[in-house]
């Protein structure tokens, strides 16, 4: 089960790791809070590029759409999309909607496209820069669901925190550590530690995409997208 570290406790971490305890001379509490946070954001990484995307580190986020508006802003937080949902009609479950293709973008605009709900209901979706766009242009106010990875966390207090897991935080201590020892001048000891931050990486790569032992990978969607509630465009 996930628990807290403490921005304080990483950055301490680091500094022992480095054998650079009470080194202000050379890296800065600042200095060496940007590092954690660099570290931070390689870690969410290696997190997401496992079968752990989306469950590790997952938000929703939620806005109506309004008619004739084909484009809406993405969270701040946004990093890569996990899967949308859309409410055709109050109180309705939610339909899922998928990516459409550069060559489908008209196509799929040509509207008015049924749903089963109604005509000119947004059925597709693109990311476009900080945007996201909805095509049939919806023609009223749907809500729209999106589920995400957010960015990583950035921490600036001591008592910030970050949720971890069974150790995984000791990838973002050593990294720290090699970025200190990189500015202290320290080059011999860097290799050691890299060889403990590639065995956590691998570490990390081997545990993460076994976190549900009971379901194996598996395609995720087989019908044909052109088709939606048995409507075709």
């Amino acid at each position: 089960m996930a628990y807290s570290v403490t921005l304080a406790d990483l950055k301490a971490r680091a500094l022992q790791r480095a054998n650079l305890e009470g080194a202000t001379q050379f890296i800065t509490s600042d200095e060496l809070t940007d590092i954690v946070n660099g570290s931070i954001a390689e870690w969410c990484d290696e997190v997401r590029q496992t079968t752990w995307n989306g469950t590790y580190s997952r938000s929703s986020y939620s806005f109506t759409t309004s008619g004739n508006q084909k484009t809406y802003a993405l969270p701040a937080d946004f990093l890569s999309m996990i899967s949308v949902d859309l409410f055709a009609t109050f109180g309705a479950a939610p339909v899922a909607i998928y990516a459409f293709q550069e060559e489908q973008r008209n196509r799929f605009n040509a509207g008015p496209f049924s749903t089963g709900f109604g005509f000119s209901c947004p059925a597709y979706y693109q990311i476009q820069g900080q945007n996201i766009a909805l095509i049939p242009l919806p023609a009223g106010a749907y809500q729209v669901t999106l589920n995400y990875v957010p960015t990583a966390p950035r921490l600036t207090d001591p008592d910030d925190t970050l949720d971890s897991i069974n150790g995984w935080e000791e990838f973002i201590v050593l990294d720290a550590a090699i970025k200190c020892l990189i500015k202290a001048g320290e080059h011999e000891t860097i290799q050691l530690l890299e060889g403990r931050l590639s065995a956590q990486r691998e570490r990390i790569r081997a545990m993460a995409s076994r976190r549900d032992q009971q379901t194996a990978e598996q395609v995720h969607v087989i019908a044909n997208r052109d088709f939606f509630y048995e409507w075709e465009w």
